[in-house]
């Protein structure tokens, strides 16, 4: 029984990193398409150091949201400057 489980928390965590790895990867194409500047992408990437994949999957996904729409934080503020 316990072998059935770990294979299962193999495939989640699999599934997972493969996941993270895509969203990363979209990610740091918008910020080079959008122009973010490089201490954002730093402080962004600081700020979410120890944070669990789940969540942070999450996270990536709002602000991939947020960039398409041009609605993200950072776009908004370097408009105005």
């Amino acid at each position: 029984m316990k072998s059935i489980e770990n294979k299962k928390h193999v495939e989640i965590n699999d599934n997972l990193k493969e996941k993270i790895k895509k969203l990363q990867e979209k990610l740091f194409g918008l910020w080079d398409k959008c122009n973010i500047p490089n201490h954002h992408r730093e402080i962004f990437i600081e700020n979410f150091k120890g944070i669990k994949r789940e969540e942070l999957n999450e996270i990536v996904e709002i602000e991939i949201s947020k960039l398409e729409k041009k609605t993200s934080l950072i776009q908004v503020k370097t408009k105005y400057f």
